[in-house]
């Protein structure tokens, strides 16, 4: 009987030796192989994750533990280990799937084949099992290219910075106080907009920083908040015309909100080549340039609110 025969869930993993792993490691390898090359189907992904995926059943308890691999071609490397050792009709009638399956195991979370959706999921399932007060660990497996994706991007961003409040769509990042100034990050410039709220509160400039979450249409939710400061800024690595930050005044506008938007972005031009930081440095989306412009734009307007009125 080899190894891989005696594994009848990942939990038979924690009682294997050192050696008895990297034979396991080396059979896995050379399951999936023969089994494709008969049947047709992606390989390489599950190549590249055996060891971390045996490592992964072995530290971990699933199904209580709940791993999402991304993308799903993953699985056959997976599904050996989770008493699925049958691959003779893989992608066939009444064989196995080629990507996870949550008809098929308890140990398929989700059924999936693209890639870049493991890391939002993952985020989902644990903010729901915190939510149930459930245990368990929701861990997510991310490679072949899968971190190219927008998607990926976007839940990188969101698990990155946790929320104190939630208002409408938006993410309450931050909040003073006695806030002056509405920040508004759009996708990953989260951490430029608190240091910059840092920088601001330095100077007796309290802020609020939202996350909104999706740039059009603005939510409505925004405007209910811009009305409780003097200012709003919108920053985004991405161009000022027709970003994000272009959809906010008129928004406030249509709600009769009467508070001045500052927009920070990407002149619409050809810039030099350079690193992200660099480039973002050249244009002043960093925390000292934007804490330093809206600290302007308050001074200039609390001038202007002084002189007499004619």
């Amino acid at each position: 009987m080899t190894i891989p025969e005696c594994i009848r869930g990942p939990h038979d993993l924690k009682a294997l030796s050192e050696a008895d792993l990297g034979e396991l490691s080396q059979e896995i390898r050379e399951f999936p192989v023969h089994a494709v090359a008969r049947t047709g189907d992606r390989l390489g992904p599950g190549l590249g994750v055996v060891e971390l995926t045996v490592a992964l059943h072995r530290v971990f308890e699933s199904p209580v533990d709940r791993t999402l691999g991304d993308t799903g071609h993953q699985s056959h490397v997976h599904k050996p280990l989770t008493a699925r050792q049958d691959f003779s009709k893989l992608r066939g009638k009444g064989g196995l799937s080629g990507h996870p399956s949550r008809e098929e195991s308890e140990h398929d979370v989700i059924g999936n084949s693209d890639a870049s959706t493991a890391l939002g999921r993952a985020d989902g399932l644990a903010k729901a099992r915190q939510v149930r007060g459930e245990k368990g660990q929701t861990v997510a497996l991310i490679g072949d290219g899968a971190l190219t994706g927008g998607v990926a991007g976007e839940a990188l961003n969101n698990n990155a910075i946790p929320a104190v409040d939630r208002v409408g769509g938006l993410d309450v990042l931050h909040r003073s106080s006695e806030p002056q100034v509405l920040l508004v990050a759009v996708g990953v410039m989260a951490p430029v907009c608190l240091q910059a709220a840092d920088l601001l509160q330095a100077r007796g400039i309290g802020c609020t920083v939202v996350d909104p979450r999706w740039g059009k249409p603005v939510d409505p939710a925004l405007s209910v908040l811009a009305a409780e400061h003097r200012l709003v800024a919108v920053v985004e690595d991405n161009g000022r015309a027709a970003g994000a930050g272009s959809a906010v005044a008129p928004a406030l506008g249509d709600a009769e909100v009467d508070v001045p938007v500052r927009r920070f972005g990407i002149p619409e031009q050809f810039l030099p080549h350079a690193k992200r930081g660099e480039v973002l440095a050249d244009i002043g989306l960093t925390p000292v340039e934007v804490a330093g412009r809206i600290s302007a734009s308050l001074t200039v307007k609390e001038e202007l609110s002084k002189e007499p009125q004619e």
